[in-house]
Formats: C-alpha cells, sequence, structure tokens
C-alpha cells in the first residue's frame, strides 16, 4: 500500500512538471486560463494536474461520495482524476502547555467531472448574459467596488480608446458609449492592469506584468462568459524561453492568486459551489 501510494505520487509530480512545461510551450497556455476561470480557488498543482488530464474540459469536479450527496451517480467505467489533496494532523508532545502544532501532508485523491456524471441539475454559476442586458450592470457595480482604483465613465477619451488606467492620476476610465458587455470587459482589463501596477512588492519586468495583467483579464472574462476570440497568446512561448520552472510557476501563482480575488467579489459561490469546491493548497 505504501508504495502504491508512492507511486501514484511519483506519477502525479513528474505530470506536474511536464504540465508547466507544456502551458508555456503551446497552445495550452489559454487552456489553463480557462482551467483557472473554472478553478479558481484550486491551487496551481491542482489546476494543471486537472488540465493535463481532461485537455481542459472540465467544468466542476468533486469525489465520488459528495456527488452522490448532490444527487449525481458517478457513470460506471469512468476514470477518475487525480488531485492532490492536504491532510492535517496534530502533533502530540509531552508539555500539555505547548501550543499545538499541525503538520500537513498531501496524497493522492480522485475526483470527477460532473460530465462523467448522471443525476440532479445544479445551479449554475454564470447566467447566460446577452450583449447589453441590464443584468451586466450588477456586474460592473461590484466590479467598480472592487477596485481600489477610482473608476469613471466618460466620453472623455482618444479616438479608438475603450478604457484606460493611468498610474500617475490613480484613475481608470471606461468609455460610457460602448455596450454593457464592451464596458465590462474592458473595466476588467484596466483592474487587472492596475492590480500588477500597484503591487509593491513587484520589481518585474514590463512583459512580465504585461502577460499577467492580459491573462488575468482572460481568465476573468472567461469566468463571466465574455467573448475572449480577441486575445491572442502566441507570443507566450517566446516569452517563458530561458525562464526555469520556478519563475514561470510564481507568474502563474500571481495570475491565479489575482483572478481568484476579482471572481470572488463579483461571483460568490452558490451553495452547490461550496459544496463541490476543492480547496487544496498542493
Amino acid at each position: 500500500m505504501q508504495n502504491n501510494r508512492k507511486e501514484k505520487m511519483d506519477k502525479i509530480m513528474a505530470m506536474l512538471t511536464e504540465g508547466v512545461e507544456q502551458v508555456f510551450s503551446s497552445e495550452k497556455y489559454a487552456e489553463w486560463l480557462r482551467v483557472c476561470s473554472k478553478f479558481h480557488h484550486y491551487s496551481i498543482n491542482n489546476q494543471i494536474l486537472i488540465l493535463m488530464q481532461t485537455g481542459g474540459t472540465a467544468s466542476q469536479v468533486a469525489g465520488y461520495r459528495k456527488w452522490q450527496s448532490l444527487g449525481r451517480q458517478v457513470r460506471k467505467g469512468e476514470k477518475g482524476i487525480w488531485i492532490i489533496s492536504p491532510m492535517q494532523f496534530k502533533q502530540e508532545g509531552d508539555d500539555p502547555d505547548a501550543e499545538e502544532k499541525i503538520t500537513t501532508l498531501f496524497k493522492a485523491a480522485t475526483v470527477f467531472d460532473i460530465s462523467q456524471t448522471d443525476g440532479d441539475d445544479l445551479p449554475s454559476l454564470v447566467e447566460e448574459l446577452t450583449d447589453d442586458d441590464a443584468s451586466y450592470d450588477a456586474i460592473i457595480e461590484k466590479l467598480v467596488k472592487f477596485s481600489s482604483i477610482p473608476v469613471s465613465f466618460t466620453s472623455d477619451l482618444p479616438e479608438g480608446v475603450y478604457g484606460c488606467f493611468s498610474p500617475s492620476e490613480m484613475s481608470i476610465k471606461v468609455r460610457d458609449t460602448i455596450s454593457r458587455s464592451h464596458r465590462t470587459k474592458t473595466l476588467v482589463h484596466e483592474i487587472c492592469h492596475s492590480i500588477f501596477d500597484a503591487d509593491p512588492k513587484s520589481k518585474t519586468d514590463r512583459e512580465t506584468k504585461e502577460v499577467r495583467a492580459e491573462s488575468c483579464a482572460y481568465c476573468v472574462c472567461s469566468a463571466l462568459g465574455l467573448d475572449t476570440s480577441d486575445y491572442s497568446f502566441g507570443y507566450i512561448a517566446g516569452y517563458s524561453s530561458g525562464k526555469d520552472m520556478k519563475e514561470l510557476k510564481s507568474v502563474m501563482q500571481d495570475i491565479k492568486n489575482t483572478a481568484d480575488k476579482i471572481l470572488s467579489a463579483i461571483l460568490p459561490m452558490d451553495t452547490a459551489d461550496q459544496r463541490i469546491a476543492v480547496r487544496a493548497s498542493a
């Protein structure tokens, strides 16, 4: 049993290493961002594992018994998806007055995508929005509230410019004559730029800042169901050339953390999603 567990973890770690390399060297970068948009509460490692095993097609995953508790049944013969799950243990000491210590270990766990199950429907996290539906207003309002930079909607922008973030003026401007969906998408972009630009810990080059902001905006827009066809990441292989695994994974972590903050603020999970979410920090 011990050898079997070790063998599983060895395979998982090999898959993770291969996954990070593939993400930055092919079309899998956009696929990872889409996985990130669906599983923004999940760890980077588990996002990559889900991507590598499903090709980015998974939308909601949970364990076998969890699906049963939600009124759905995993179909016979379906192959599970490996993820890394944390286990916490209390360390017993001789001194009863000593501070309690918690040790976290990780194990391989198996989950299944909703497409591998049959049963009761689950509520949708994001309702379908039409191009200029007034329901965008609620999302725009939450984005404005979330932004640490004052946001204004104005026609006072250069021709062809739909939005801008000004570090010197500490302001975000969005053109007010474009559709609600376009306003939402533009606002997401500018907020992402403002977050990474304002990060006092960030001493990265301009190219890395641009990659992070564009990627985070893509992730958030994808989660909102907004059209992302105008995004292009064909340059990502050239960007990652010469960078080591630690540096690339750090960029992914920045993107994931920022997207998670934005999406958690504007799309609070409903009861079903809370019960499904795997918050593994592996």
